[in-house]
C-alpha cells in the first residue's frame, strides 16, 4: 500500500485521463475503481468509512484502505463477507485488495512514467495470494488477462504483473518455440495430405487434442477457420486456426486467430515413391500465458540420427495407423496417423 501511495501523491490534474495497463480504465477510472472495492470490503466489515469521490487520489485512498486494515485487523480473516451481490470468503477478499493496490499501483505508475519500487519479498507474498486466487474461471470472465510468459529470471514484480496478463516493462521475452519433425508414412501421397489436412482429424493426429470443429461452410482453403479444444496438466486451452496457406497434397500453414499466444503449425508433404510419404511438421510461436505450459512439449526429443527422425506408420484394426517406436518417441505431440483407409 505504501507504493500505491506514493505514486498517487505525485498524481497530477493533467494525468487523470491518461490510459493505463488496465485497458478498461483510465488513471482516473481506475482511482475510482480502487476506491469503490476498498469501501465496499469497508461497508462489509461494518466500518463507517465511506468514499469521498471529493478527495485527491492520496487521502482518498489512504482513508479507505486504513479502514480496511483496520476492519481486517478487528474481524481477522476467518468466516465470510456479505459484498451484497456475492458472499466470499473474507481471506478471498484480503487478498484480492492486497493484489489490486500492487498490480495497480504498477498501473499508475506505468501510466504516468513513475517509478514502482516494491521489496521483492512482498511482492512474491502477493504473487503467492494471486496464484491462490485467480482461476481459469477469472480469466475465461474476462477479470485477467492469459498469463504473459517471460523469463524464469524474472524478478519477484515482474512475475506478478505478467501473472495478471500485462507486460512488464523491460522484462525479456520467453524463448521462441521453434520445433520441427518429419516422419516417412507408408500410405500413398493422396491419403496421407487429404487425411492430415483436415482439421477435423486433430485429435487423432495430437496427443493432446480432445476436440476439432469448423467455424465455416464450404470447402476447405485460405481463410478457412477451425476451432480445437485441448488439455494439458488437467487444465482446459481453446483456440482457433485459420488456414494461411493451402496447395492441396502438398502444403498447409495454419497460424492463431485466437488463443494463448500466436503459433504457427505448418504441413509439407513429399511423395517418397509411390507407397510411402514424407510428412514435416512444424511449430513455431512465442507462448504466453497457459501456453507456456505447452512449451516443453513442442520441442523434439533429441534425435542426432535420420533413422530416428523418420519412422514408418504401420496400419493396425480398425484402420487408424500408428508410428513405429522407432519414431514414436521425436514426434512432439503426435498421438498417431490419422484414419488413413487403403
Amino acid at each position: 500500500m505504501a507504493a500505491l501511495q506514493l505514486v498517487l501523491h505525485h498524481l497530477q490534474e493533467k494525468d487523470l485521463q491518461r490510459p493505463t495497463p488496465c485497458t478498461e480504465f483510465n488513471v482516473s477510472q481506475l482511482v475510482d475503481h480502487l476506491a469503490g472495492n476498498l469501501a465496499l470490503a469497508c461497508k462489509a466489515m461494518g466500518s463507517e468509512q465511506a468514499d469521498d469521490p471529493s478527495l485527491a487520489p492520496e487521502p482518498r485512498i489512504a482513508q479507505l484502505a486504513q479502514a480496511a486494515l483496520e476492519s481486517f485487523s478487528a474481524r481477522g480473516l476467518e468466516g465470510t463477507l456479505d459484498l451484497g451481490f456475492a458472499e466470499v470468503p473474507a481471506s478471498v477478499l484480503s487478498g484480492i485488495l492486497n493484489l489490486e493496490s500492487m498490480v495497480h499501483g504498477w498501473d499508475l505508475a506505468q501510466a504516468t512514467s513513475q517509478e514502482f519500487d516494491v521489496d521483492p519479498g512482498l511482492a512474491e507474498y502477493v504473487l503467492e495470494l494471486a496464484r491462490a486466487t485467480v482461476g481459469e474461471q477469472q480469466r475465461a470472465s474476462g477479470s485477467l488477462g492469459p498469463e504473459t510468459a517471460i523469463a524464469e529470471s524474472a524478478g519477484s514484480l515482474e512475475r506478478l504483473i505478467a501473472f495478471t496478463g500485462r507486460v512488464p516493462a523491460g522484462a525479456r521475452a520467453a524463448p521462441m518455440v521453434d520445433a520441427a519433425t518429419s516422419i516417412v508414412i507408408r500410405r500413398p501421397l493422396h491419403e496421407v495430405a487429404g487425411s492430415t489436412m483436415d482439421p477435423l482429424n486433430a485429435p487423432v493426429w495430437y496427443r493432446n487434442i480432445s476436440t476439432a470443429r469448423r467455424l465455416d461452410e464450404g470447402n476447405f482453403g485460405i481463410g478457412a477457420r477451425a476451432a480445437f479444444e485441448a488439455r494439458f496438466r488437467g487444465r482446459a486451452l481453446s483456440y482457433t486456426y485459420v488456414f494461411k496457406e493451402y496447395v492441396p497434397g502438398r502444403l498447409l500453414v495454419m497460424a492463431t486467430a485466437q488463443g494463448p499466444f500466436p503459433m504457427r503449425t505448418s504441413y509439407r508433404f513429399k511423395a517418397v515413391d509411390g507407397a510411402r510419404t514424407r510428412v514435416h511438421l512444424r511449430n513455431d510461436g512465442r507462448p504466453s500465458g497457459f501456453s507456456k505450459l505447452l512449451a516443453p512439449l513442442m520441442a523434439p526429443d533429441d534425435a542426432p540420427g535420420e533413422d530416428r527422425r523418420s519412422a514408418d506408420a504401420q496400419a493396425r484394426p480398425g484402420g487408424r495407423t500408428t508410428l513405429s517406436q522407432a519414431g514414436d518417441a521425436d514426434v512432439f505431440l503426435l498421438r498417431s496417423i490419422p484414419a488413413l483407409r487403403r
